[in-house]
């Protein structure tokens, strides 16, 4: 689910999940090496300096900004092994995770885990080279998610944690095995049309 006001945009979901696992409790960290979601942010839709924030069933985050698509031999400016390389977080961002079962604990069977998201406009505005203002009727961005779901092992007890197989899940399909391909995201625009009003079809054709 995605909303927006003048201060954010909000997204939120919940993650149907049998097996609720989680060990990365360290902020900044690769945390699609285990289940996490993930969403992809291009305010501008030019495929450079776009977002993208990972974060797990502990609400563990790693945020990332790109400088172009990372398919084109880019690397995201805070990637943990890269001398050099500093944090980057996107500023006043506020995350809360909620799980829905036993997290860590395969012999019984959970719902899932839930996440609501805040994200400033004031921290994504910084990242719009075409000057425009976001927060506005009629505005629009490249947005994409992805579900990233591992198996783990099914024996118990469980003395090895690390993911048997992963498959991504994605919003808008990219026909691709490649998560960075900004033009295939979709296009999300900002109405002040409430969700109980009916569809904004001129929006949609712009």
């Amino acid at each position: 689910k995605m909303i927006w006001d003048d201060k954010c945009i909000y997204f939120a979901g919940f993650l149907e999940e049998p097996n609720i696992y989680a060990h990365l409790t360290k902020n900044d960290t690769v945390i699609c090496r285990e289940s996490d979601f993930e969403i992809f942010i291009d305010v501008d839709g030019d495929t450079r300096n776009y977002v993208e924030i990972e974060f797990n069933a502990l609400g563990t985050i790693w945020d990332i900004t790109y400088e172009k698509e990372g398919d084109q031999g880019t690397m995201p400016r805070s990637f943990p092994w890269i001398p050099g390389s500093e944090p980057w977080d996107v500023e006043g961002m506020r995350l809360a995770v909620r799980t829905d079962g036993t997290v860590n604990y395969p012999y019984d069977l959970d719902a899932g885990w839930s996440y609501e998201c805040s994200i400033p406009w004031a921290t994504l505005q910084e990242l719009n080279l075409s000057g425009k203002k976001l927060n506005q009727d009629g505005a629009s961005m490249r947005v994409n998610f992805s579900r990233v779901q591992f198996n783990i092992r099914e024996e118990w007890p469980i003395t090895d944690w690390r993911p048997v197989k992963g498959v991504d899940w994605l919003w808008s399909p990219l026909l691709t095995y490649r998560a960075h391909i900004i033009e295939t995201f979709g296009r999300v625009i900002m109405s002040e049309r409430t969700v109980l009003q009916d569809r904004d079809e001129g929006l949609e054709q712009a």
